[in-house]
């Protein structure tokens, strides 16, 4: 599977998102926030143009169909990791956005 037609974020993904976003300002400065939302579509990007991205990781043991890809993976320094799956008709659902000290499994169960 190359590119995927459609992709959509749960709640809890969109609020991640933001909330990832509200902290990188508050800590590092709007600057650093700009560059964090960059990084943080461009791995949305990276998914959408191919859900088996190289650093995509399965995570059966999450959830069925589940797949990770770290941030970090773009090349980029970051503790972040985006958690999706492909539905039916080719979509993918963006779950949520994690840092690493996360446990997948208790966070990975998204309609």
């Amino acid at each position: 599977m190359t590119e995927v037609e459609k992709y959509r974020f749960t709640k809890p993904a969109k609020a991640d998102f933001q909330a990832i976003l509200r902290y990188t300002r508050t800590i590092f400065g709007q600057i650093q926030r700009d560059r964090y939302k960059n990084l943080l579509v461009e791995c949305v990007q990276a998914i959408v143009g191919g859900p088996f991205h190289v650093g995509s990781n399965a995570r059966d043991e999450a959830a069925p169909g589940l797949r990770t890809l770290h941030m970090a993976k773009i090349g980029r320094n970051s503790r972040y990791f985006i958690s999706n799956r492909i539905l039916a008709g080719n979509t993918l659902k963006i779950i949520p956005i994690l840092h690493k000290s996360m446990e997948l499994p208790r966070h990975s169960h998204h309609p």
